[in-house]
């Protein structure tokens, strides 16, 4: 997995997705967030990550329900090694 600039490639897509803990008991354990999003990105297979965005949204008056919110693009021939 790779890091780049979007700007350095026009015209191709950026793929994404946002992942949560869910409804319940540790929806806010931010540990347990980064590692069920670790394991998605791992099995994405080759792929370079554009960025990642951390939201935290309010659930209810008093539980915070953070998320993550990760942006990538397959891997082809232009991608440096």
């Amino acid at each position: 997995m790779t890091s780049e600039h979007a700007a350095d490639r026009p015209g191709w897509p950026i793929l994404q997705f946002t992942q949560g803990l869910g409804d319940g008991t540790g929806r806010d354990d931010i540990a347990a967030l980064l590692r069920h999003v670790a394991d998605t990105i791992e099995g994405l297979g080759d792929v370079v990550i554009q960025d990642i965005v951390f939201h935290q949204e309010l659930f209810h008056e008093d539980a915070d329900w953070p998320h993550l919110t990760v942006y990538y693009h397959e891997k082809d021939d232009q991608d440096e090694e």
